[in-house]
């Protein structure tokens, strides 16, 4: 299946990078689509996108300490040149282990211009206009809005109507509406076309008052627990251990969502055919780690040398309150006492990142591979647990390569899954279906989230368009 973070390597075609060749295992040939023009902004006044431009990038981002290409397994060291004005030549210093198109999808493509002014390109301020995206930024008033405008110049066309220049819409209006009721409220009397989250508790009332709306049912964001495994209590397996045995996932799944909810999905979500293995089907020693059982748990606690339990605090944001209430109430009865430290959703994250906390809870899509990337490197800001795994690494750097030797490189990725359970890493919380709501004037789509991995959130909007005649029909 493809989703928003699972795309089979030979569904994968190219966008700014338009093909690629791998000739050994060391060496990739990227092809520059040509034609394409950077935004006519005053720094670039619409010059063409060249080799050059992604030489430039693909050498900056490993040297940035949070881009996924710096924290790749095994040493990724590698030279990028610009052959002609369209062909760039990589040599890397260790074999290839994954795609070309997953290894260089999320290079952001940075025109050279930006450092030779003094410029920051990693704050998106100091670079509007710096893009070849479909849209170019009109307005934005932060906490409020923003207004995009359709850049006349974008390359991509549709690819059913060839002759149709992409984006459909002369511009996308954003609203920053922090209460979930009151965007459900402003899409209920046509304020806005569409809403991408619908949480669960709200979609049976929306579909009975609204029934015009049309909606699609989506797996839900995982939310984890994250235990810290560099210090403290979770240093121990044991303690980790009764930290899950003093929950009953499933309880809560029947009663507060009617069954319509999982939890057990990472590492690996249960759409990844291959590689996902369901609790039921791990090991029974595994299975018993994951076993509700509060007497259990506190007997852990004492074989771990607390013998009237710990105490912690977990730093959240607003909207994981509810669960986390309940889990305090669950780890209570395992003399386990925690107090939840509800922050801002903005500070949150520069909080995680900087392992200012003891633990925290977040949400963060497992997919299908991409996890095990932002598990390795101790300090890295995505890997909240400060999980440092020398057997995951070493599976991770002799992999085999993933188009060559599919199979085997599943098998290896499925048994890594497992292992990751026996160590009991993270907490994963129950999460319940979610919903995306539109209305019918809303043409042209059909539920989609992502077009492509390198496109962005709502990517899928180039291609819609308003049936203003609908609208005005119903009243809007």
């Amino acid at each position: 299946p493809m989703n928003g973070s699972y795309y089979p390597p030979d569904r994968r075609v190219g966008g700014l990078i338009e093909s690629w060749e791998q000739p050994t295992l060391e060496t990739a040939i990227l092809h520059v689509r040509q034609g394409v023009r950077w935004q006519d902004s005053p720094l670039l006044n619409g010059r063409e996108l060249v080799a050059d431009d992604v030489v430039y990038s693909i050498n900056a981002i490993l040297d940035y300490s949070n881009s996924l290409l710096y924290t790749a397994p095994g040493d990724l060291g590698y030279v990028a040149t610009a052959e002609d004005k369209y062909t760039v030549r990589v040599e890397l210093e260790a074999p290839i282990l994954r795609p070309l198109s997953g290894l260089f999808a999320y290079v952001a493509i940075i025109p050279p211009e930006v450092e030779a002014e003094g410029l920051n390109w990693n704050d998106w301020r100091t670079s509007i206009g710096t893009g070849t995206g479909p849209y170019t930024l009109e307005d934005f008033i932060e906490g409020s809005s923003f207004r995009v405008a359709r850049n006349p110049d974008y390359w991509r066309s549709d690819p059913l109507h060839p002759e149709n220049k992409l984006p459909y819409p002369d511009y996308i209006k954003g609203l920053t509406i922090d209460d979930v009721s009151t965007q459900v409220a402003a899409l209920r009397t046509g304020q806005i076309d569409y809403l991408g989250y619908v949480p669960w508790s709200q979609q049976a009332n929306l579909k009975k008052t609204s029934p015009e709306l049309i909606y699609r049912e989506q797996p839900g964001f995982d939310e984890h627990i994250y235990l810290r495994q560099d210090q403290g209590y979770f240093v121990d397996k044991n303690v980790r251990s009764a930290m899950m045995k003093a929950v009953d996932p499933e309880a809560i799944i029947r009663d507060l969502y009617d069954g319509d909810a999982e939890w057990w999905n990472f590492p690996y979500s249960s759409y990844c055919t291959g590689r996902y293995t369901a609790l039921e089907d791990m090991p029974a020693d595994i299975q018993e780690l994951y076993t509700y059982d509060p007497e259990a748990s506190r007997q852990l606690l004492e074989d771990a040398g607390y013998p009237d339990g710990i105490k912690i605090e977990i730093t959240a944001y607003s909207s994981m309150v509810d669960m986390l209430s309940i889990y305090q109430q669950y780890f209570a009865e395992a003399n386990i006492e925690m107090t939840i430290d509800l922050v801002d959703y903005g500070a949150f994250w520069n909080i995680a990142g900087e392992k200012e906390w003891q633990v925290v809870a977040s949400a963060h899509g497992a997919g299908c591979t991409g996890a095990w990337t932002l598990l390795m490197d101790g300090d890295h800001y995505w890997n909240y647990s400060v999980v440092d795994d020398t057997h995951i690494a070493e599976v991770l750097v002799g992999l085999p390569n993933e188009i060559l030797e599919r199979e085997e490189y599943d098998r290896q990725m499925k048994e890594l899954g497992v292992y990751w359970a026996g160590e009991v890493k993270y907490m994963n919380l129950p999460v319940p279906v979610d919903f995306k709501f539109w209305q019918p004037w809303l043409k042209r789509h059909n539920g989609e989230f992502f077009i492509g991995t390198g496109q962005g959130y709502s990517s899928f909007l180039i291609y819609a368009w308003i049936d203003q005649e609908l609208k005005t029909e119903m009243g809007h």
